[in-house]
């Protein structure tokens, strides 16, 4: 299946997916996911589209709503439920320095414990992520990895 993974749960159901596991390492930028990965999309969908701009991306390329400020405490959220949805756990990676540790007001633990019964910090561990271009001046920035463990309600 190629699907969005905040739309994917509802065909995940019909197909019977239940008490699974499921991995996510959402976009944790406010630089467009695709930026990155549209050369992958045109080699799964093997197509020949226009290119454009110096990085030659698709005009159709997928821009996720994890990095869109406006939008990525509410697709947490409905990634968190739509997981939950399946009576699957969650495992999730993400830095301490993400796109939603802008929000003052979210905090992920509480966010994830709204749609399972456990959640855990499992591990939080120093790392080090490429700013893929330096855009900022640095390549590479210091950072904390998360990783959470969310366990569902049955």
């Amino acid at each position: 299946m190629r699907r969005d993974a905040l739309r994917i749960w509802p065909e995940l159901r019909r197909r019977g997916f239940r008490n699974g596991v499921v991995y996510a390492d959402p976009p944790y930028s406010k630089d467009h996911y695709s930026r990155y990965y549209h050369v992958l999309d045109t080699l799964v969908r093997y197509d020949y589209p226009q290119a454009i701009g110096k990085g030659r991306y698709r005009p159709d390329r997928f821009v996720t709503p994890f990095s869109l400020m406006t939008k990525v405490a509410s697709s947490f959220d409905r990634l968190a439920r739509g997981v939950a949805s399946t009576g699957s756990a969650l495992i999730l990676s993400y830095p301490s320095n993400g796109l939603l540790a802008q929000h003052e007001d979210v905090d992920l633990a509480a966010l994830l414990r709204r749609h399972f019964r456990t959640v855990t910090l499992a591990i939080q561990k120093p790392s080090v992520h490429s700013t893929l271009g330096a855009r900022h001046g640095e390549h590479t920035r210091e950072v904390e990895e998360l990783i959470y463990v969310a366990h569902p309600a049955t």
